[in-house]
């Protein structure tokens, strides 16, 4: 193999798992967001705001 074959076969493997765990990153993002969109606040929206 020449050197130009293996630094090509090198920079698609890199560049395959930096997207591979960009995606992963992605789908937890969305996923961690609509969870903590879904859970009930245990505090009522009225009462986190001090009373004056």
């Amino acid at each position: 193999m020449r050197r130009s074959d293996i630094l090509t076969r090198q920079n698609r493997i890199v560049y395959t798992l930096l997207l591979v765990t960009a995606a992963i990153g992605l789908a937890w993002v969305l996923w961690r967001h609509q969870y903590l969109a879904g859970r009930e606040s245990p505090l009522p929206a009225a009462s986190a705001v001090p009373a004056r």
